[in-house]
């Protein structure tokens, strides 16, 4: 029963990440956006002079909701403001100098122009994404497809490089806090980047391999000279920040699939059906269900970023129902 039942939520999540992800609404302004269970709501827009102040609320492309605040200061004709989106639930108002919000920018979505080293063979196992189902779709609206597929570019190049760089990731400042941003793609308007939330919601569950992205996302903006400029932002789980523990994950990786290659190929299996069913045997019988117990004996999902990812069944520390999903993908 327990391969049954795990091999119907593997096969069922992955048409379902592939389908329901991509029916995408947008809007336009003092509209409401939904995109599964993430809702972006923009609720008041009011001016002062020559200059704007924009609120926003958005809850992350999980179950659980936060609450973003943004505040703005200004100094002649600038200001600047930050806010966040994610499943933490934490909730930011505050405003930082320009000096330390371009300095964020620049580092976010400098990308290298020297040839990606890869010394595991992990890159191997990417796929060409521009011919996914899902990468077309974004591309089809015909309000927002270019720059949605140019943020998906971007996140993707961004990660590819951050997967193998070997370096640790340096949180970026803004205001009072912290974000450990890997890229951030500009755009000029908020409805334009209420799309980029959409586009990060699918990038993540399209791309397993980048096991380090969080499944919560942030934004800010930042206005000088009476032009405001907003960047969505894909973030890294905090465990994964350090790039040699990138580097330890990614060999494991490349052994894990070495492993179910061999394995597979043994069995000698001529139709897709029977491969499918030995991949999923080879999953369900690796790692258990991944579950946390409270001190009265209550047992609940675990909630730790190994058991969403595929890297709880790579280190058979165990995973929920994502954690299973973006493995078998």
């Amino acid at each position: 029963m327990k391969r049954i039942r795990i091999l119907i939520l593997a096969v069922m999540s992955v048409f379902l990440i592939s389908l329901t992800s991509c029916d995408l609404g947008f809007m336009n302004e003092n509209d409401t956006l939904v995109n599964g269970s993430t809702s972006i709501v923009e609720e008041s827009a009011s001016k002062e002079s020559t200059t704007s102040e924009e609120k926003s609320s958005a809850t992350s492309g999980k179950s659980n909701t936060s609450e973003d605040k943004t505040s703005q200061t200004s100094e002649g004709e600038e200001s600047k403001t930050s806010q966040t989106h994610s499943s933490s639930q934490e909730s930011i108002d505050e405003s930082s100098s320009e000096s330390s919000i371009e300095s964020s920018i620049e580092s976010s979505i400098e990308s290298s122009s020297e040839e990606i080293v890869d010394e595991t063979g992990v890159l191997d196992l990417l796929h060409d994404y521009k011919n996914d189902y899902v990468y077309k779709t974004l591309g089809e609206d015909t309000n927002y497809g270019t720059i949605m597929q140019a943020a998906y570019d971007q996140y993707y190049v961004d990660c590819k490089e951050f997967l193998v760089s070997g370096e640790d990731l340096e949180p970026k400042t803004i205001g009072s806090n912290s974000y450990n941003i890997i890229s951030a793609f500009e755009t000029s308007t908020t409805s334009e980047l209420y799309a980029i939330f959409s586009t990060i919601a699918v990038f993540v569950q399209d791309n397993p391999l980048f096991y380090f992205l969080e499944t919560g996302y942030s934004s800010y903006s930042s206005k000088s000279g009476g032009i405001t400029k907003y960047y969505g932002c894909i973030l890294c789980y905090e465990e994964y920040l350090s790039g040699s523990t990138r580097d330890s994950l990614n060999s494991e990786i490349v052994s894990f699939k070495e492993e179910v290659d061999t394995e597979i190929s043994s069995l000698l299996i001529d139709d897709e059906y029977h491969r499918i069913k030995a991949i999923h045997n080879l999953l369900i019988d690796r790692v258990d269900y991944s579950y946390v117990t409270d001190g009265d004996g209550n047992k609940t999902a675990n909630n730790a970023s190994y058991a969403h990812n595929i890297i709880g069944v790579v280190n058979t520390a165990g995973v929920v129902c994502e954690g299973y999903t973006k493995c078998y993908k």
